[in-house]
């Protein structure tokens, strides 16, 4: 270095001195950006948290931030990559290297020179891509073998769960009756569906899978020998009636990643002071682009699935620890039409929210539709549209009777769930795109593909 010096004339080694200062000041109001950066991150989690469905975008307006840079950001922060790292590479660079496959290099905006993808930000990519290349496989000949789709609206409160059976060979559409559906109950009208049709997809409108935040957490409980998935983590879980896990805490101080359903407390930031327990966001990814509760909380706002998961995954814990298991659950276990095959009864989640689009839009894919299902005026007048889509004719399907569905709003999001399944089935539709699938944590939801869930 010394030798190097000796080459340079004196206004040559002051103007070098002077380059080195300017970058270090660059760098570290680079480092101090990139802090306001993920600050923003962090509150625009912790926004998307506290507004219901459509009211993010207004928030956004009011806060000044474009939609596309706000999920850049909240996508970075989720991710937990540092400071340093984002003042580096940059923001574009950032959120290019969270979708890179594992190993991959990034070249940032401007400039030729590849950025490698740290070890925090391959996180949610390996997550991804571990599906990627199975699941770009949906199209029409590999679910043109489904035999039927059992649509499930779920609820904590058997008397209110209801479901439907939709079969793309009669194309028909019909109820299943059942005073007091169980998860047992329903696996068994899949093995006789089994039986008669081949193999049964069945839907379920509550979360599978957790959030990214909360799985490191959980990761990081374990030690050395972490759990390799969702469905891995859940088979080890106390299902007993007295497990603390089932236990819902209505204090933040009680809540731990051992006991975390919670109920919201009627007072100002009581879901903040919840949700503020994992570092980066309560919601997964798919749940932030809905608009959807945090999934853990139980009761205390309206629009909860925390009680409807927390009473399904009490079933499906004893079950998953049985070997001759005849189900299996989807994404975590291997691609939809793999699955179909091997194991020919696949559980997966819903959510009627894309599934109320997907149902009427004149083509797919397709943005979201807000339904005001709780009244009887807007059920009747989606039903109506419904049956007078161009796809129902189109195709010859048989609806069924529309009638309860128009009564109820359990019984119309499992039929409207049920018609939306069977459309993308009928047109050679993958059932969901490979970028809304984790196989690891946050597990997937279907329709997300036919409909944007960021819409």
């Amino acid at each position: 270095m010394a030798a190097e010096s000796e080459r340079l004339s004196n206004y040559a080694t002051e103007i070098a001195d002077r380059v080195n200062a300017a970058w270090r000041r660059a760098g570290a109001k680079s480092v101090e950006a990139a802090e306001a950066y993920l600050e923003a991150g962090r509150l625009l989690l912790e926004l998307r948290t506290e507004c219901a469905g459509g009211a993010y975008k207004p928030a956004l307006k009011r806060a000044g931030i474009p939609y596309r840079m706000a999920a850049r950001l909240a996508q970075i922060t989720r991710a937990g990559m540092d400071a340093e790292t984002l003042a580096q590479h940059g923001i574009a660079a950032a959120a290019r290297a969270l979708a890179a496959p594992k190993g991959a290099s990034v070249a940032p905006s401007g400039g030729g020179v590849t950025v490698k993808v740290r070890a925090k930000a391959r996180r949610d990519a390996r997550r991804v891509h571990a599906m990627r290349r199975a699941s770009d496989a949906q199209n029409m000949s590999d679910i043109g073998v489904l035999g039927a789709f059992v649509s499930a609206d779920w609820s904590k409160d058997a008397g209110k769960r209801s479901v439907h059976v939709a079969m793309p060979r009669t194309r028909c559409i019909r109820r299943a009756k059942s005073t007091a559906w169980s998860l047992a109950a329903l696996l068994q009208l899949a093995r006789e569906l089994k039986e008669e049709t081949g193999p049964v997809l069945l839907g379920m409108d509550l979360a599978l899978g957790v959030p990214a935040g909360y799985w490191r957490m959980v990761q990081e409980a374990a030690g050395g020998r972490p759990p390799r998935h969702f469905l891995d983590w859940l088979a080890g879980i106390d299902y007993r009636p007295e497990s603390d896990f089932f236990r819902e805490v209505r204090s933040p101080d009680e809540w731990r990643t051992g006991c975390p359903f919670f109920a919201v407390q009627p007072r100002e930031g009581g879901k903040t002071a919840f949700t503020r327990k994992v570092a980066g966001s309560m919601l997964r990814r798919i749940d932030e682009a809905t608009g959807a509760k945090p999934l853990f909380a139980v009761s205390g706002m309206p629009g909860t699935v925390g009680s409807a998961t927390r009473a399904l995954w009490r079933e499906l814990i004893p079950l998953l620890k049985e070997s001759s298991r005849d189900f299996a659950v989807w994404p975590f276990e291997g691609a939809l039409p793999v699955l179909l095959a091997d194991k020919r009864i696949v559980l997966a989640e819903t959510y009627p929210g894309l599934a109320y689009a997907a149902a009427v839009a004149a083509r797919l894919p397709t943005r979201r539709r807000r339904i005001a299902k709780t009244q009887k005026a807007a059920r009747e007048d989606f039903c109506d549209h419904l049956a007078k889509a161009g796809w129902v004719r189109e195709h010859g399907v048989c609806l069924g009777d529309l009638g309860p569905a128009r009564a109820d709003d359990d019984t119309f999001d499992s039929h409207v769930t049920a018609a939306a399944v069977l459309r993308c089935v009928l047109e050679g539709r993958a059932l969901c795109d490979a970028e809304w699938i984790d196989g690891e944590a946050e597990g997937a939801m279907l329709l997300a593909g036919p409909v944007d869930p960021e819409s």
